[in-house]
């Protein structure tokens, strides 16, 4: 089966109306492939959405993911050496995308993304979304 993580840039994509996203997600949400979400990336999600389009517009758009299909991911202790590990690697990854790729790896998932220095990442998949 086919699996999914998805990044907080094509997750602003799906509701931006952005026609190849919106492909991905329904195949998350129509298909065999399973969508996945890490907790953090919601989190960066909210508080990006909540500044460009305030509290109530953030919150709608969040609950309707957590309300998708898309299944959440937390951190287990296996995950947060393999973020800690990825950082102290790679000091300019970001804890959002080292938090990706130490769940993407775990999960045999494809990191469905809008920046290019998470596809430079070996041993990972990743699917750069251009818009």
């Amino acid at each position: 089966m086919r699996t999914y993580i998805w990044d907080t840039g094509p997750i602003s994509l799906y509701f931006a109306g952005h026609k190849p996203t919106i492909q991905l997600m329904k195949e998350c949400f129509t298909s065999d492939v399973k969508g996945f979400i890490p907790m953090i990336i919601l989190s960066e999600f909210y508080y990006l959405h909540w500044r460009e389009y305030g509290a109530r517009l953030a919150r709608m758009r969040l609950e309707s993911i957590i309300n998708s299909s898309l299944t959440t991911l937390t951190l287990d202790e296996n995950v947060i050496f393999k973020v800690g590990e990825l950082k102290v690697k790679n000091p300019k990854l970001s804890l959002a995308d080292a938090v990706l790729v130490a769940l993407s790896k775990s999960n045999n998932s494809t990191i469905i993304t809008t920046d290019n220095p998470l596809t430079k990442i070996k041993g990972i998949k990743a699917k750069k979304i251009d818009y």
